[in-house]
């Protein structure tokens, strides 16, 4: 690790807490196979299998990108994927809409990700947006449904998007007037309202300089979610993130790795810092190896205990006690108090059919979901 690096991380940052991240939710089936990939992939399709044990029997699932037939027509690249966390982000803004087209300009898609604004950049995202509409996915025994809770056995001419308009007029030198539109494939969007998705840093992926930093960022704040140390042998880490290639021989993969291990080390993952990531050398090969620290709360127990207390003067809710001090220990201030003041105006207008206590529950966990904060109810016992 580069100590001059780590000590010049702010605060916050060391702590597992970024400031003024953007989180967004992307959905499950999406970040669980490696559908997106480098500028370097030589071929036009992309397969991938794995094999799992499934109510005793061993179950293939498979996910083929690009392929009409035995025509290939293109793959995802990591541009692609910047432009659909740009559309979900998007897609969030205009209120998760299910039915309705979410309206775009393409030069917002730009300030997302993070590229100045030219009429390369406007080209660029514009063929990115057709490949997210015309690229199909085969998926077989692979998508699930969160909703019906089935996996589906056979699904072919899947696209990220289902609709897609690209209008752009121009008056002199003045910006472009946009009247683009897209919708995800409803499936996606089934999925993304019935919380089959995970949280996302949108600005820390943005930021990122080499892309297969991004691969391995994802995957790691994907297969880290319930780890806090986590190793590969370089040759399984790259068959992981879906690359080929020269990828083959390990010093070539120690030579790509180590930059991007680099780059990763110190960076906030949903559930925690990543304070660990180094390659060393192991029986032939090279090890990788990841360690997690989690968050940890600075609030004084004082706070705590005062925040606790503001909590049950407005919900009454005394034997909620122990759910509203984990809320105090991990949620910002200003989220509990925004509950809290729309708890009280919602009961003042005769709007609460339970109780103080459940709509505050329910406002936090929400709102918890949608910044990417990890209650962690499941290792308590809470729902």
């Amino acid at each position: 690790m580069n100590p001059a690096k780590r000590t010049s991380l702010p605060k916050e940052r060391e702590e597992g807490k970024p400031t003024d991240v953007t989180v967004i939710r992307s959905e499950l089936n999406v970040e669980r196979w490696p559908l997106f990939t480098t500028s370097k992939y030589p071929s036009q399709s992309r397969e991938f299998v794995r094999q799992q044990v499934e109510r005793g029997k061993v179950v293939t699932k498979k996910v083929v990108i690009g392929k009409l037939g035995d025509k290939e027509v293109g793959v995802f690249r990591i541009l692609d994927l910047k432009v659909f966390y740009a559309l979900i982000k998007l897609w969030e803004t205009a209120g998760n809409p299910f039915e309705k087209s979410v309206n775009f300009a393409i030069h917002e898609i730009a300030k997302i990700i993070g590229k100045a604004w030219s009429g390369r950049t406007y080209q660029e995202i514009k063929e990115s947006l057709l490949r997210l509409r015309g690229i199909p996915i085969t998926w077989i025994n692979s998508f699930y449904q969160k909703d019906t809770d089935t996996v589906e056995e056979y699904l072919e001419l899947f696209n990220i998007l289902s609709e897609l308009k690209i209008y752009t007029r121009r008056q002199g030198g003045a910006p472009p007037i946009a009247a683009s539109s897209f919708k995800f494939n409803d499936r996606l969007v089934r999925n993304l309202l019935s919380h089959y998705s995970k949280p996302l840093y949108l600005d820390v992926v943005m930021g990122l300089k080499k892309e297969i930093s991004i691969l391995l960022y994802l995957h790691l704040d994907l297969v880290m979610a319930d780890k806090l140390v986590y190793s590969r042998m370089s040759g399984d880490l790259i068959r992981d993130l879906g690359l080929s290639g020269d990828y083959r021989f390990p010093s070539y993969r120690k030579r790509v790795l180590s930059p991007a291990l680099e780059e990763l080390e110190g960076l906030p993952l949903s559930t925690g810092i990543l304070v660990q990531a180094t390659i060393e050398p192991c029986e032939g090969d090279w090890q990788v190896i990841f360690k997690k620290a989690l968050p940890s709360s600075t609030k004084p127990e004082w706070e705590i205990k005062a925040l606790v207390e503001d909590i049950l003067q407005v919900t009454g809710d005394e034997q909620s006690r122990g759910f509203y001090t984990k809320v105090a220990m991990l949620c910002p201030d200003d989220l509990i108090y925004r509950c809290l003041s729309e708890v009280k105006d919602e009961w003042l207008q005769g709007r609460v059919k339970k109780s103080k206590g459940a709509l505050f529950t329910d406002k936090i966990k929400r709102y918890c979901q949608e910044r990417g904060i990890d209650l962690k109810l499941r290792a308590s016992g809470n729902t």
